[in-house]
């Protein structure tokens, strides 16, 4: 039996503006979750969150743990947890995905499964899509890369899309917090067909400019009218995509449920945006 898993996770950046809840892709940020059986029960936190996040049985790192222990049948033992945070929380970078996939892997880990085997990682999916009723962040925390992912028939199916080399993300970061729960009661329940058809085209185009590293139409493929003016009120983030696109990005988006604004830089052609621009 495994006695101690060291899980690394990513940070994420989920519906690149008009893909919501469907596209994500992993950043180059990674929390560090181990968990070692002990003779009690023991959490630690270091880095992002630290101070904030709960050292006890309810943080959500321990109840996915226990929880996939129970569905293979075997209560959790007294357990010490560390987590070595890097990804910020509330801030639109996956922080509570990451926190989801590690305990969830550590739990299929302690139970005697190979993560690391396809169809581990699928049950992963599974378990972790569900657990958040949506899969672009979860994806490219389990599968690495850009990942679109959505349900079907009860099922999530995830795939990559090519990113082109030299590629690379400016973010930018602010101290303040957005509750993804705060976020998402803010967006209406119908929304109009001409929208729906606006961010189809561009979710579309925008998977066309990453397969073929034609980044020209990017900051228009970035667009959004399903989610993003609905959040501006919550947070200022139109003037600094505004910026960021004029200091040369190819395309800019509020990151997940924000308030992080990320911008594309790098790869083919000119995009020269740096940490002052932003």
């Amino acid at each position: 039996p495994v006695a101690r898993v060291v899980v690394n996770v990513p940070a994420t950046t989920a519906n690149l503006g008009p893909g919501f809840d469907s596209f994500g892709f992993a950043l180059d940020v990674w929390n560090r979750v181990i968990v070692q059986k002990s003779d009690r029960f023991e959490m630690v936190v270091e880095g992002e969150g630290e101070g904030r996040i709960s050292l006890t049985e309810d943080n959500l790192v321990v109840q996915c743990v226990r929880k996939v222990l129970h569905s293979l049948g075997k209560e959790m033992p007294p357990l010490r947890f560390e987590c070595q945070n890097a990804v910020p929380p509330t801030r639109g970078m996956g922080s509570s995905s990451a926190a989801l996939v590690a305990g969830l892997a550590a739990g299929l880990a302690l139970g005697g499964k190979d993560v690391t085997t396809p169809a581990n990682k699928k049950l992963l999916l599974q378990l972790a899509a569900n657990e958040e009723g949506h899969a672009d962040n979860v994806a490219p925390a389990i599968y690495g890369g850009f990942q679109i992912a959505f349900n079907a028939e009860g099922h999530w199916i995830t795939q990559r899309v090519h990113i082109p080399d030299g590629l690379q993300c400016v973010l930018f970061i602010p101290d303040d917090e957005m509750p993804t729960t705060e976020a998402r009661a803010v967006l209406p329940a119908k929304i109009d067909r001409k929208d729906a058809i606006f961010n189809i085209a561009r979710a579309s185009m925008l998977i066309n400019c990453f397969a073929t590293s034609q980044f020209d139409p990017l900051r228009m493929a970035m667009e959004d009218r399903l989610h993003q003016q609905y959040r501006k009120h919550m947070f200022p983030f139109e003037p600094i995509i505004k910026d960021a696109l004029e200091a040369g990005a190819h395309g800019a988006f509020l990151s997940g449920a924000g308030p992080t604004v990320l911008a594309i830089t790098g790869g083919v052609g000119i995009a020269n945006v740096g940490s002052d621009t932003m």
